[in-house]
């Protein structure tokens, strides 16, 4: 049964989250969090082979991966982590495709691509000049989609605070470049 099956990951993702998810209150067990987002995904990577078109099942595994992502660079394992992250760019790149108008799926690619970039830029990986300048970019189009959800929607708060993020790590990553201008140029 494909919705049991959803709201059974959906249980996962929560003990996830309460365990250890990333920057969130949380009880410190980031292995159990990684054991619980796993099984999350192991269940949705299921019932999407099974149902390609269900976009709550994709919704749900980008959710997985994004935070698999996170604990993945938590613990320094970089390329995994890029990995993870690639893949739920891809997932909310393929839902905003599938239903452009829909609000929630441009906020969830705008996180998708803020927490990439945070994940190329990361000093404690060493990342290059290259992977700062990409992270740059990154942090661009989340900066662009928030700005355009909060033109659209003025009195959600929550949008304008997450364009305010995203200024802040295009701040950051200009920073670590040693380029306090913040043109491309340099």
């Amino acid at each position: 049964d494909g919705e049991f099956q959803l709201e059974l990951a959906a249980g996962y993702l929560k003990v996830g989250d309460v365990q250890g998810k990333p920057y969130r209150p949380n009880l410190g067990d980031s292995p159990g969090a990684l054991l619980s987002y796993r099984k999350a995904e192991e269940i949705l990577q299921s019932v999407t082979a099974n149902d390609p078109g269900n976009r709550e099942a994709r919704r749900y595994l980008r959710i997985a991966w994004q935070n698999i992502g996170r604990l993945q660079g938590r613990v320094g394992d970089w390329a995994s982590a890029l990995t993870s992250e690639r893949g739920a760019v891809a997932i909310s790149e393929a839902l905003v495709s599938a239903d452009p108008d829909r609000a929630a799926y441009r906020s969830l690619l705008a996180d998708n691509y803020l927490h990439f970039g945070e994940a190329l830029y990361k000093r404690e990986r060493g990342a290059p000049v290259a992977d700062n300048r990409e992270a740059i970019a990154w942090f661009g189009k989340a900066l662009h989609l928030h700005e355009a959800l909060g033109a659209a929607e003025p009195g959600n708060a929550s949008y304008r605070y997450a364009a305010g993020v995203d200024y802040e790590y295009i701040g950051i990553a200009f920073t670590q470049l040693g380029d306090m201008t913040g043109d491309p140029q340099n």
